[in-house]
């Protein structure tokens, strides 16, 4: 099996866990934030990863992330390879906001 790291830049942060089951991480907003319709954000998600070498991390919405929280993703999916995982490489999610939201 494949090890990863993964710092956290923040030590309050809930830690993240792969979904039982799955191959998957769900990622979250490291900060409190009120969005506004018709702005883009780089939401910083609190961590970094160091994955194996040969690998990439991709971000991804899920399918009910415009529905639920009304905001789209704006490079439709992030990739992230295994040199991004230095103390200054913490990793974000860029979004477009189409309705006011707390996140």
């Amino acid at each position: 099996m494949k090890k990863i790291t993964i710092k956290y830049f923040d030590k309050t942060l809930t830690p993240i866990e792969q979904k039982k089951n799955s191959d998957w991480i769900d990622l979250r907003s490291a900060i409190d934030i009120d969005l506004i319709p018709n702005k883009s954000y780089l939401i910083p998600l609190g961590i970094s990863i160091k994955l194996p070498h040969g690998y990439e991390a991709h971000i991804a919405p899920r399918s009910s992330t415009f529905k639920n929280y009304g905001i789209i993703q704006t490079n439709s999916i992030g990739i992230i390879d295994e040199s991004y995982c230095g103390d200054n490489d913490l990793w974000y999610y860029p979004i477009y906001a189409t309705q006011n939201r707390h996140i």
